[in-house]
C-alpha cells in the first residue's frame, strides 16, 4: 500500500503513480499540503517545526511522511 505526502511537487507524483494500470490496488491515496496550515491540519506536522527548520526541510518531509502514514492503512518500510 502506498501513500503519498507532497508539497513543492504539487501532486506530480500521485498523478505519476495514477498513470500505471491497476495501481488502485496498491495506491491509498495522496495528500497534497502546499500550505503550511494544509500541512499542520492534515498531516499534524508541528507548528515548532516550520520555525526550526522552514516548510522545505528533510525534518519536515518526515513529519509529513509520520502524518500521511497515520492517515492511512498505509505502512512504514523502515524500521
Amino acid at each position: 500500500m502506498l501513500v503519498t505526502a507532497e508539497s513543492c511537487t504539487g501532486g506530480w507524483v500521485a498523478q505519476a503513480v495514477t498513470a500505471v494500470a491497476g495501481s488502485s490496488d496498491w495506491f491509498e491515496r495522496g495528500f497534497v499540503t502546499y500550505s503550511n496550515d494544509a500541512k499542520r491540519e492534515l498531516l499534524g506536522v508541528a507548528p515548532i517545526r516550520f520555525a526550526r527548520h522552514g516548510a522545505v526541510s528533510e525534518e519536515t518531509a518526515r513529519e509529513m511522511a509520520s502524518g500521511a502514514l497515520r492517515q492511512t492503512r498505509a505502512r512504514s518500510l523502515s524500521r
